[in-house]
């Protein structure tokens, strides 16, 4: 998993963490920021379980109509 978040860090994209809670996916979140060059920038964690609105993950993440 080290190896993982070193390579998410290193990277310009942006991502989006999934998992069930209690998974750790925050932490996880926070050591790619605390890695990467975005680290002088604030870590505005988002928790999108509660956000069903149409489009928000578009709106967050971009469309995924290309993939």
């Amino acid at each position: 998993m080290l190896d993982r978040i070193e390579q998410f860090a290193a990277g310009e994209t942006s991502i989006l963490l999934t998992g069930e809670p209690g998974s750790g996916r925050e932490a996880a979140a926070r050591a790619i920021h605390q890695l990467s060059s975005r680290r002088r920038r604030p870590f505005i964690p988002v928790d999108c379980t509660g956000s069903r609105q149409p489009g928000f993950e578009t709106e967050l993440f971009g469309s995924l109509g290309d993939f």
